[in-house]
């Protein structure tokens, strides 16, 4: 019996799987906050740097969210309202000193013809109010577009504790935005 060697599909997977340990290789090493998206053509597409503040401020969202559900399966009141609390002084300080969202990742979900749009990222809707939008590039803007945002972060504007938790839904205004 003749030994066969691997098919030209099996090669292409080792290949493809050996260039996606390479890009998880480069992202670990240069220590930063890596975000990897597939380019859809079957290939790997190069890792983007997410803003460190970013990360934080969507780990902050996760964590509760995640001590809201431990609560909640626990059918725990008091750990239940303690996380509210958490969430009640969370939004007051956003409202008190508004966070900068400063070349922000996010893609975009939906475009106005107000001059806004809903992007999202991380869990985190993020809904961009811009401060002088242009009618041109807003119209070059679809579902999907990758773009990165600036601005004040100044309100959290879900109604309840698990609405801010599951959605949230987060206000920046005098934004700037631009591609990716």
């Amino acid at each position: 019996m003749l030994f066969q060697g691997p098919s030209d599909e099996q090669l292409a997977a080792e290949r493809k799987r050996r260039r996606v340990i390479l890009v998880l290789l480069v992202a670990i090493a240069a220590g930063g906050a890596w975000w990897l998206f597939s380019s859809g053509g079957g290939g790997v597409a190069l890792p983007a740097m997410i803003p460190s503040a970013q990360t934080q401020f969507e780990s902050v969202i996760q964590k509760m969210r995640e001590d809201w559900k431990e609560a909640d399966r626990a059918r725990n009141g008091f750990r239940m309202d303690g996380v509210a609390g958490q969430v009640k002084a969370w939004k007051e300080g956003i409202r008190k000193t508004p966070p900068e969202a400063d070349g922000w990742y996010c893609e975009v979900a939906g475009v106005s013809s107000g001059g806004s749009l809903t992007c999202l990222h991380g869990g985190v809707t993020y809904h961009v109010h811009l401060k002088e939008p242009s009618p041109a590039y807003m119209a070059t803007l679809a579902a999907g577009a990758k773009i990165r945002l600036s601005g004040k972060i100044v309100e959290e504007s879900s109604w309840t504790v698990s609405g801010a938790l599951d959605k949230p839904e987060l206000l920046i205004e005098e934004a700037s935005v631009r591609n990716w």
